[in-house]
């Protein structure tokens, strides 16, 4: 995902709780109507619930993303799964490790950064050409 700071550190953290829950976002940019609602993950959930088709001990690793360790956090792995825990009328209690990136710059799918990043700042057009020549991606008319 090209829209991810390069500058991104990674981290294991040893447990996501329901405590946290309240305090996530789902991606930004993902659908229309998650970003009308404001992304906040437990008003998503309440707008437009999924169902939870496993257990959060069987689930694939769950990855966020924020600019420091205080949050706030965008999932950008999990968004469904987190959805339907969240609308859950009675979900097992939750306590997994999660991913966590870290970043102070900006990215296009965090729900607090603008969206006109594309590329971390590299906005391509149609009229526009982009080729990869030294770990570089060149973008112009060529």
């Amino acid at each position: 995902m090209i829209e991810i700071p390069s500058d991104t550190g990674w981290f294991e953290v040893e447990n996501l709780t329901e405590n946290e829950v309240d305090e996530l976002y789902v991606s930004a940019r993902h659908t229309p109507q998650w970003d009308q609602i404001g992304n906040k993950l437990t008003d998503v959930a309440k707008a437009a619930p999924e169902p939870l088709k496993a257990p959060p001990d069987k689930w694939a690793r769950i990855i966020l993303w924020g600019h420091t360790r205080a949050g706030p956090f965008s999932i950008f792995e999990g968004n469904h799964r987190l959805i339907g825990y969240a609308a859950a009328n009675s979900p097992a209690p939750l306590k997994i490790r999660v991913y966590v990136g870290l970043s102070t710059s900006l990215c296009f799918w965090h729900h607090a950064d603008p969206s006109l990043l594309l590329g971390q700042g590299v906005e391509m057009f149609n009229s526009r050409q982009v080729i990869a020549q030294n770990d570089w991606l060149l973008v112009g008319k060529f």
